[in-house]
């Protein structure tokens, strides 16, 4: 961590464990309508966050001891998704999708409570918070051809956008079947 404050400049450095469980729950209806289909779904997520305590070396009085934190995310997200099915003279069968919804999250203040490593006794501590956005829009649209030659292939993009975020991934997944 670099840092310029207040007289004090220069960095100090931490190792902080992490861990998380996630689990998530989803209901969806398939509409078949031949070729097509729509598919509404409903994901329920929860995620547990782990932040290990944290003493950094060096900052020549401005390295930081960092309390260890839990936080849990839960968050409900809407969804329609609709997309098709077809197969190919060769046998393969050809999937392409495109999904929308909004992901809307609960209590989304993350806190760390710290406390400069060389600050005299009685000093109290302080807290950081991050506020992440609560309503996120949730979108795919991907591409699956399956048992070409024993060839499954999915190409995808994944995008979740809000006032403060975006996320973008994309995949591309070869699956060979013996």
């Amino acid at each position: 961590r670099d840092f310029d404050f207040g007289g004090f400049s220069g960095s100090a450095e931490g190792d902080q464990d992490l861990g998380y469980i996630h689990g998530k729950l989803r209901a969806a209806y398939l509409f078949d309508m031949g070729h097509w289909y729509a598919k509404p779904i409903v994901d329920l997520d929860a995620t547990w966050i782990s932040y290990g305590d944290v003493s950094e070396d060096g900052g020549d009085g401005a390295g930081l001891d960092v309390s260890s934190q839990e936080d849990t995310l839960l968050s409900a997200t809407p969804m329609l998704e609709i997309g098709g099915l077809w197969e190919m003279a060769n046998g393969a069968l050809v999937r392409p999708y495109a999904q929308a919804g909004v992901a809307l999250y609960g209590d989304t203040s993350l806190q760390i409570d710290s406390q400069f490593l060389d600050a005299p006794g009685g000093t109290p501590s302080f807290m950081t918070e991050t506020e992440m956005d609560n309503v996120l829009a949730d979108i795919s649209v991907g591409l699956d051809v399956l048992a070409v030659e024993n060839l499954n292939v999915r190409l995808s993009y994944d995008g979740m956008f809000g006032e403060n975020t975006q996320s973008n991934a994309g995949t591309l997944r070869l699956e060979w079947r013996l």
